[in-house]
């Protein structure tokens, strides 16, 4: 009794030996399959169409914009032009406010690791 359950899972263990023995060949098949579709398939050509004129006009006066009262400000848009500033135009050196904000996001990348021992 003991060797017919042996063999009987003998034969189980062989037939399912053989499934990765088929399955790999058909999955090489079917993936070349696929590359040959893929690249003997012929690439529809590209058609631009313009749904929207070159430049749309708005009716209405210019909108008044709400300028602070304080420091500067300019609003522009990108194909249209300026629609104004605000304020005095003097440059202002940023290289301060870079240089902290650098260092600022550096230490919060990688954090420097406390002391354990000694004294400060």
């Amino acid at each position: 009794m003991a060797a017919t359950v042996l063999q009987a899972s003998a034969r189980r263990s062989r037939r399912r030996s053989r499934w990765p023995a088929v399955a790999a060949p058909l999955a090489v098949v079917v993936a070349l399959g696929v590359a040959g579709r893929l690249v003997s398939e012929r690439i529809p050509s590209l058609r631009i169409e313009r749904l929207v004129g070159a430049s749309v006009t708005f009716g209405g006066p210019v909108p008044k914009l709400a300028w602070p009262a304080r420091g500067e400000a300019a609003v522009e848009i990108e194909g249209v032009g300026s629609l104004g500033t605000s304020g005095p135009s003097k440059p202002a050196p940023i290289a301060s406010v870079a240089k902290v904000m650098t260092a600022y996001l550096t230490l919060l990348i990688t954090p420097c690791l406390r002391a354990v021992t000694g004294s400060p």
